[in-house]
């Protein structure tokens, strides 16, 4: 599972202030080399990772502020730690959701196990041996016919 975070076109230029042709030229010529084409229902859009803005130089890592050509106030030390310290608050959050899927997956997985060896149990109980059936045919015939069925005796070999 990726935690890279993806855009379409629309939040890419809302967040850079580039326009949508801008985007799609250098989409072309591989200036966001990670970006893919997905589908939305039946409309290819694209999907633009996070990275690879940052990587054009196109927003701030940290801050997440364009360098669309505006000037941008430089960040104090306080503002670059309050934004490490939210963005390792939301990964600690992500983390202990993981957990707690993994955790309800691993439930999931005992149980699972369980109602198999049960019903393994089950099947075993329901399987006759050739002894068994060969018994519940003799007392069928008895029933039927009133009569025991005669059963072979060994002979002896002389």
């Amino acid at each position: 599972m990726s935690s890279e975070t993806f855009y379409n076109l629309s939040k890419v230029s809302e967040m850079t202030g580039l326009s949508h042709p801008t985007l799609r030229k250098y989409l072309t010529e591989g200036r966001l080399p990670n970006a893919k084409q997905g589908l939305k229902g039946k409309v290819p859009v694209w999907q633009i990772p996070l990275t690879d803005l940052v990587a054009a130089g196109f927003i701030d890592s940290v801050s997440g502020s364009d360098n669309s050509g505006q000037p941008a106030k430089p960040l104090t030390s306080e503002d670059r730690l309050e934004a490490l310290a939210e963005r390792a608050g939301r990964l600690q959050a992500e983390l202990d959701q993981m957990k707690e899927t993994v955790k309800a997956l691993e439930q999931a997985i005992e149980q699972a196990t369980k109602r198999a060896e049960f019903s393994e149990l089950i099947a075993q109980s329901q399987i006759e041996t050739k002894q068994v059936q060969d018994t519940r045919a003799q007392n069928w015939l008895e029933r039927l016919t009133g009569k025991k069925p005669e059963t072979k005796q060994a002979t002896p070999n002389t």
